[in-house]
C-alpha cells in the first residue's frame, strides 16, 4: 500500500485549498531531494487515526494526546503550528470556553451538562475540564460527542451548556448563538507527525513544512512551523491523567 499524507486537524472546506498548496510545495521540496513514490494529494477522508492505524504514512497531524496512546510507538512528532490569528506564543494554542449567547453560566441548573469532542482531546476535553476545576464547584455531566463541529451543534441546540473548542477551529466553524466565557491556559499545538519508519528524516519534513506554510500558510492563519518533540507536551499528558481519570 502506497504511503499516504493529510492534514486534518484544520481541513475546513474554507481552508482545503490552502492545505493542498501546502502539501504540493513540501512535495515539490521533497521531490527535489531525490525523494519518491510521494503521495500526489493529501487524504481528505480518514481521520490520523484510521491513517496511522495502517502503519504506512508519510505526515499527518493529531492531539498531543495521540502521542500516548497505544498506537505512538509507530508515530514521532515532528513540529508545530505558528497560529497567528492567536495570542499565544510560537507553536501554542489554547481553547474557548462556549456557552449560548445570552445565558448566566452561574445560573445554569445541575449537574452542568458539559460536552466534549473526545475523551483523548486536549482542546475539547482536557481543556474544560481543567476549567471547570476552578470555575464550578457543582456537579457535572459529560457526553462525547465525537467532534468540535458537534459540540457547538449540541450547545446551539439547547442539549448541552458549555464546552471547550480549539480557539483556532472557532474561527472556521458555524457558531451563531454562541458567546466565548473564558480561553483555557495555553498549550502546545496539535504536531505535525510523521511514521517511525519513514525514510524521510523528520528534521527534513520539518524544513519542507515550515517553508510550505511560510509561502502559503498565512491565508489560514498558520505562518510557520516550529521543532517538537515528546517532552514538548508531557505537562499536557500530566493534566490528562489527572483530569481524565
Amino acid at each position: 500500500m502506497k504511503r499516504a499524507a493529510s492534514l486534518p486537524w484544520y481541513n475546513f472546506a474554507s481552508t482545503r485549498p490552502t492545505l493542498d498548496r501546502v502539501w504540493r510545495e513540501v512535495r515539490a521540496q521533497l521531490t527535489g531531494d531525490g525523494y519518491s513514490d510521494l503521495p500526489q494529494q493529501l487524504d481528505h477522508k480518514r481521520t490520523f487515526r484510521e491513517l496511522a492505524a495502517g502503519g504506512n504514512f508519510l505526515l499527518s497531524q493529531c492531539c498531543g494526546l495521540d502521542l500516548l496512546q497505544p498506537y505512538s510507538d509507530e508515530i514521532v512528532p515532528v513540529g508545530a503550528p505558528v497560529i497567528t490569528t492567536l495570542d499565544a506564543s510560537n507553536g501554542y494554542y489554547y481553547s474557548y470556553i462556549v456557552t449560548r449567547t445570552g445565558a448566566d453560566f452561574t445560573d445554569l441548573l445541575e449537574p452542568l451538562r458539559v460536552v466534549i469532542n473526545d475523551p483523548a482531546s486536549h482542546s475539547g476535553s482536557t481543556a474544560i475540564k481543567v476549567w471547570l476545576a476552578t470555575n464550578h464547584g457543582g456537579a457535572c455531566a459529560f457526553e462525547t460527542t465525537g467532534s468540535h463541529a458537534r459540540s457547538v451543534h449540541a450547545l446551539q441546540s439547547a442539549k448541552a451548556d458549555v464546552a471547550a473548542i480549539d480557539a483556532f477551529s472557532w474561527q472556521f466553524l458555524d457558531t451563531h448563538g454562541l458567546q466565548v466565557l473564558a480561553r483555557s491556559a495555553a498549550a502546545p499545538a496539535p504536531p505535525f507527525v510523521t511514521g517511525k519508519h519513514s525514510d524521510i528524516p523528520g528534521e527534513r519534513l520539518l524544513t519542507a513544512l515550515d517553508v510550505a506554510f511560510t509561502r502559503h500558510g498565512n491565508a489560514m492563519g498558520i505562518s510557520a512551523v516550529v521543532p517538537v518533540e515528546l517532552c514538548t507536551y508531557r505537562d499536557m499528558f500530566d493534566q490528562a491523567r489527572r483530569y481524565n481519570r
